[in-house]
């Protein structure tokens, strides 16, 4: 089942100041705070290859990665983009 954000927003955020702070707090994240953003990618499994056959937390695995790609989707990112911040190599930083 897909929800439809805008009207979510509206029933759970029923007046528009409350629902403009959280959109622009999504927005504000979104473009200032990717490698948080990466973390709960990571957090999340999004990048993580799963076998449900072998693996019985398929209910928890999904819920976690739901989760993170609603988020970073709210936050008007591509989870691909992110992973160049995880994929980068450290210059001059300590292991």
């Amino acid at each position: 089942m897909r929800v439809n954000p805008v009207a979510w927003f509206r029933q759970i955020w029923p007046h528009v100041g409350g629902r403009r702070a959280v959109i622009s707090d999504y927005v504000a994240i979104g473009s200032g705070h990717k490698h948080f953003l990466a973390d709960v990618a990571l957090r999340g499994g999004v990048y993580r290859a799963f076998d449900p056959a072998s693996d019985g937390t398929l209910e928890n695995f999904n819920g976690r990665r739901e989760l993170a790609l609603e988020l970073i989707k709210l936050c008007r990112v591509h989870p691909q983009e992110l992973w160049g911040f995880v994929a980068e190599k450290p210059t001059g930083d300590r292991q």
